[in-house]
């Protein structure tokens, strides 16, 4: 968010100005103070003028080449109408929205309070206001609301229950280091719910107004500030590094604002930032150069994720782009299965002037050859080169494929996101896109509205896909109430139909509870998955029928998965373990 200060500067040259000037020089200002601005200008002269983005850079592309100069001039009144007045009941819709309510429940309709401006924007949409996030910001601001942070008001060392917890913790320390035992201590930023305790978001209230809450976080006395977490080894006295957190803007995006104030504000001990590229909500950040040349500046690191590298093989080069260290995972990208606890191995591979401080080992020689004979760290495993049953896989499928196959690869994983994207958009809205309307290497659909409209929830759409032989995309992450979609290349275009075909099909069955026709408790979404057990018993305890059930589609007729097991209960599985091993009385049979 830009400068409040530089905002309501802009605000009060332009309403000085703004009688004098017609349309076409109301946009060309507008532009060039834009332009002036730099960085977040449009967005700053946006908010202060009420101008509308597109209309800034047309001014912008008009200053540029004076041959795309627009003509057409709107008589003074015309225009459309502003969407408050064309839409009288938006302002007490959106007054709904932000009026404060019970934050701890995180199944309220009311938690958009808590989210970003394009999220409350949705849910008008859906309650049938048309209204852009850029506007939703805007009436909040016309109204006296602002975006604050809890006002902290009590600390954690004033409560004598906290304290006799921790009086606890350093008598056990000081026991561990009287027997010269290790003593690490791991200092977890809390994940704390909404409500009377400190939270780090921000949600729009009335000016001057911000929720009054407690906090239990311990100050850092030279910083003046809290300390997010870090790992500290007490026996030595010897610290690791603390870790913040970046905003992001309504796009999902680094906010690049936020991120220049934050390694300003910590330039002098700034080690790195961590970046997963392109990002884990499927979209390549437009501004990722810009991001990597910030942290420079600043005398930092760029560390780059590289777990999305399979949208970037034969395309681009992380150090190209700006990050000084990335790490490569071979599952996905090279070959190697993904998920399930491994296998697994992740490469790391570095600019030049990082090479010295790589691994090296004592036994074998040439290991780290910019190490200049000396290993600085020594190994960190006991093979040299890493998992040798591992890399002659990736080996082979990089030297099978060459160049052309592995962009080729790359380029297909990208396109196979976005056809399902295209197929699924109408009826599963994705989330993220650039700013084409396109996806890097997967994409993220919207089941929010369809839970807050049936009671369906994201577990049972992934349920019901088992019938339809499918394994669930991942599901609630990195944003709740969705689906993350990852084709990559290695499905055809007919298994990506099927698996579109499948969620359209369940998406039909969904609409069928909205109608009336059936209740969720009785539908077969709600319902899923059928286990083959309840193919041959005599009793059917559901009102559809069997068919439906098991074969929702001419893809099932023809090649069937058969659920081994209907529904279950997760929660009570989570919470209640059972073992399946023999007891102990089986090993000492077999022993004698």
């Amino acid at each position: 968010m830009p400068n409040e200060n530089v905002i309501e500067w802009i605000r009060e040259k332009y309403f000085a100005v703004i009688a004098d000037l017609d349309e076409r020089g109301r946009r060309r200002w507008a532009a060039a103070e834009a332009r002036s601005l730099g960085w977040g200008g449009v967005t700053a002269v946006a908010l202060a003028t009420t101008l509308s983005d597109r209309t800034i850079r047309t001014g912008i592309r008009e200053l540029d080449d004076p041959g795309v100069l627009t003509t057409r001039q709107r008589k003074p009144g015309a225009g459309r109408s502003c969407r408050e007045h064309e839409q009288p009941k938006l302002m007490r819709a959106l007054e709904r929205l932000v009026e404060p309510t019970v934050r701890g429940d995180p199944m309220s309709p009311l938690r958009w309070t808590c989210k970003s401006t394009r999220t409350i924007s949705k849910e008008l949409n859906h309650q049938g206001f048309m209204v852009s996030c850029t506007k939703v910001g805007q009436l909040l601001r016309s109204q006296g609301y602002s975006l604050q942070s809890n006002r902290k008001t009590v600390e954690g060392k004033q409560h004598p229950d906290r304290d006799a917890q921790f009086q606890h913790i350093s008598q056990r320390v000081r026991s561990f280091q009287r027997c010269s035992q290790p003593v690490i201590s791991v200092d977890t930023k809390k994940k704390e719910p909404l409500g009377n305790m400190k939270n780090p978001g921000k949600t729009y209230r009335p000016k001057g107004n911000p929720t009054k809450v407690n906090t239990h976080d311990f100050p850092d006395r030279k910083l003046g500030k809290a300390v997010p977490y870090g790992v500290y080894d007490l026996a030595n006295n010897e610290a690791g590094v603390s870790v913040g957190i970046v905003g992001c803007d309504d796009n999902g995006n680094v906010d690049l604002v936020d991120l220049s104030q934050k390694v300003e504000q910590h330039r002098d001990r700034l080690a790195a930032l961590m970046i997963t590229y392109p990002s884990t909500h499927g979209v390549f950040e437009e501004s990722i150069r810009d991001i990597c040349t910030v942290v420079h500046e600043h005398g930092g690191q760029v560390y780059m994720d590289g777990a999305n590298l399979n949208a970037m093989v034969g395309l681009c080069r992380p150090g190209e782009i700006g990050a000084d260290v990335a790490h490569l995972n071979l599952h996905k990208t090279f070959a190697i299965p993904h998920g399930g606890g491994g296998p697994g191995m992740g490469p790391i591979g570095v600019l030049s002037h990082l090479a010295p401080f790589l691994p090296g080992h004592p036994l074998v020689e040439g290991v780290n050859p910019a190490g200049g004979g000396k290993s600085s760290i020594g190994p960190v495993s006991a093979a040299p080169w890493g998992s040798a049953s591992i890399l002659p896989i990736s080996w082979a499928y990089i030297s099978m494929l060459g160049p052309a196959g592995l962009r080729r690869a790359t380029q297909v994983a990208i396109l196979n996101a976005n056809y399902v994207a295209k197929r699924l958009g109408q009826d599963y809205p994705v989330v993220y896109t650039g700013n084409n309307g396109l996806v890097a290497h997967e994409c993220i659909v919207n089941l929010a509205d369809i839970r807050q409209e049936t009671g369906i929830t994201a577990e049972d759409i992934a349920k019901r896909l088992i019938d339809y032989g499918f394994h669930a995309p991942t599901m609630s992450w990195p944003v709740p109430d969705t689906f993350m979609i990852e084709p990559t290349e290695s499905e055809s275009k007919e298994e990506l139909d099927r698996f579109c075909d499948a969620m359209l099909s369940i998406r039909d069955e969904i609409r069928e509870i909205q109608a009336g026709k059936v209740s969720v408790e009785k539908s077969v979404v709600r319902n899923a998955p059928h286990g083959y057990h309840l193919l041959t018993d005599e009793s059917w305890p559901f009102d559809y029928g069997r068919d439906r059930a098991f074969f929702p589609s001419e893809a099932t007729r023809r090649d069937k998965y058969w659920p081994p097991v209907g529904r279950v209960d997760n929660v009570y599985g989570d919470r209640h373990l059972v073992c399946t091993c023999p007891p102990i009385d089986a090993y000492i049979d077999d022993a004698a």
